[in-house]
């Protein structure tokens, strides 16, 4: 049975546990300062085990550098899940790689790896070959990718998920406002997002800015209580008619 260690316990180390113990995967420990585990726990690097086959950091990007420099020597294959940062930063490790899974986690909820596409990359062509299979195994989709690559599929992702996510906020508190419901805008949301995947996203822009209703723009852009949500609602706007 293959050994692995995980090196942090947030949503993404949760999260892919099950599924590297679902292809056989053995968690022998974790290495975490602030969380209990159900797995041998220790809180200081200098503490890790080094009889693993894999090593997995999954820890924030500015934990990262740090997290690197404190690993010893090991011979297993040390991987980071980080969208941001390229292999090389594991450099000073014999074997290392990346399995970047483009999917948000939630530690209160098992996310289904069916076809999540895990974006990889390693300093050898058989280590590769071997986060190929396991990706598969449990279901996933791989792709190789350089760290350009990767860094724009990353910002692609911010821009798509967590900034529309920020746009829902805005929504909901809009919405709160005239104590209406945000479920109120599913259905909406739920047919948006079909036009922008069989359309594309140009085509299924709608709304007054691809209208140009400069009127309605303006009196909406006074109905925002927030400065920097005014400012945020006319430079949107002018972002979907500059980019339509």
């Amino acid at each position: 049975m293959n050994k692995i260690v995980f090196i942090g316990w947030g949503n993404v180390a949760q999260q892919l546990s099950f599924s590297f113990q679902s292809i056989g995967f053995e968690i022998v420990q974790v290495v975490t300062r602030h969380s209990s585990t159900p797995y041998p726990t220790v809180h200081e690097i200098s503490q890790i085990n080094r009889s693993a086959e894999v090593y997995f950091i999954a820890v924030s990007d500015d934990q990262l550098p740090e997290i690197v420099q404190k690993l010893p020597p090991l011979d297993g294959l040390i991987l980071h899940c980080s969208g941001s940062m390229a292999s090389n930063i594991l450099s000073n490790q014999k074997r290392h790689g990346v399995l970047y899974p483009l999917q948000t986690f939630r530690k209160e909820t098992k996310v289904d790896l069916i076809d999540v596409p895990f974006f990889l990359e390693s300093n050898s062509s058989t280590d590769f070959d071997e986060m190929k299979k396991w990706v598969k195994t449990w279901g996933g989709k791989s792709y190789e990718v350089s760290p350009e690559q990767k860094q724009k599929i990353h910002l692609a992702a911010v821009w798509a998920m967590n900034f529309s996510n920020a746009m829902y906020v805005v929504s909901e508190k809009i919405l709160k406002e005239v104590d209406i419901p945000f479920e109120i805008l599913n259905p909406l949301l739920k047919q948006a997002q079909k036009n922008a995947f069989e359309l594309g996203p140009k085509q299924a822009q709608t709304g007054p800015a691809i209208r140009n209703d400069e009127q309605l723009i303006q009196k909406q852009s006074q109905q925002m209580t927030e400065e920097l949500e005014k400012m945020i609602y006319l430079a949107i706007s002018k972002l979907i008619q500059e980019n339509t």
